[in-house]
């Protein structure tokens, strides 16, 4: 029968510090996070259940008590029937799964399912930079003007126009209307398309564009690929993990809004 003491790899006469030590050190080869290997989970459960038994002093030395008793039985009194294996035999019961091992599992399964989400988050992130860096300024002419109109909140709201171009490059909306027909400096980002400055060529300002770029609409994006990379990181609390993980959920949904928007 393997010992508590032989799942930490330690002897009996391991100090606490030498729990301690063997218990962090196992806990990071076997995590559910680190490897899918069922073996490496099992042996993550039993060291778990190791170390709640050796971590508290109290426990250790029932435990300690109960391998001693195991390993020296009481003599049978003289004259009394040999006692055969069989009747010495129980029935195996099964054992109980502690609450610490409960919330593991539960904690490996969620990151498990929330690991392709952030993994995507972190990439959507990674190119909206590299696509803001690639961006170039080039011409394009207008060839479809529509117009949209939204209401202002409060109590007596007021419409608000804005116009949506189209280029053979892509689109740009802006508060301002430019003829079909007419040539325009813009620049645009090479992989989502998204206009970054639009200026006529002989104005010394540019239009103002709504883009995911605009203003501080970048900081979602930007927000999306630090806390998904911190949910990817096993080396943090895992409920810190859990809370990053679901405002990623929510950025991802804004992020992806803004590049389908025009």
């Amino acid at each position: 029968m393997t010992t508590h003491y032989q799942t930490l790899d330690l002897t009996e006469q391991a100090s606490t510090d030498d729990i301690r030590r063997a218990y962090r050190r196992l806990v990071l080869i076997t995590h559910p996070d680190r490897t899918p290997d069922p073996a490496a989970h099992a042996r993550y459960l039993a060291i778990n259940e190791a170390y709640d038994v050796l971590g508290n002093a109290r426990r250790r030395a029932g435990y300690d008590a109960l391998l001693w008793v195991r390993r020296n039985p009481p003599a049978a009194p003289a004259g009394a029937p040999p006692t055969t294996v069989a009747t010495r035999q129980r029935p195996a019961r099964a054992r109980p799964v502690s609450l610490q091992e409960r919330y593991a599992a539960q904690y490996a399964l969620l990151f498990r399912c929330m690991r392709p989400v952030m993994l995507a988050g972190a990439l959507l992130s990674l190119s909206l930079g590299l696509d803001w860096l690639l961006a170039r300024a080039q011409p394009e002419q207008v060839r479809v003007l529509d117009a949209a109109v939204y209401y202002t909140g409060g109590r007596y709201p007021e419409p608000h126009v804005y116009y949506v171009h189209q280029t053979e490059r892509g689109f740009f909306a802006s508060d301002s209307a430019v003829a079909v027909g007419e040539t325009l400096l813009v620049r645009r980002t090479p992989l989502w398309r998204k206009a970054l400055q639009v200026r006529r060529p002989a104005a010394a300002h540019s239009l103002e564009t709504d883009t995911v770029y605009t203003g501080l609409a970048w900081l979602v994006p930007l927000a999306l690929g630090l806390l998904a990379g911190l949910t990817l990181w096993p080396g943090i609390n895992q409920d810190y993990r859990l809370g990053f993980g679901l405002v990623s959920v929510v950025l991802l949904g804004v992020t992806v809004y803004q590049l389908l928007h025009p």
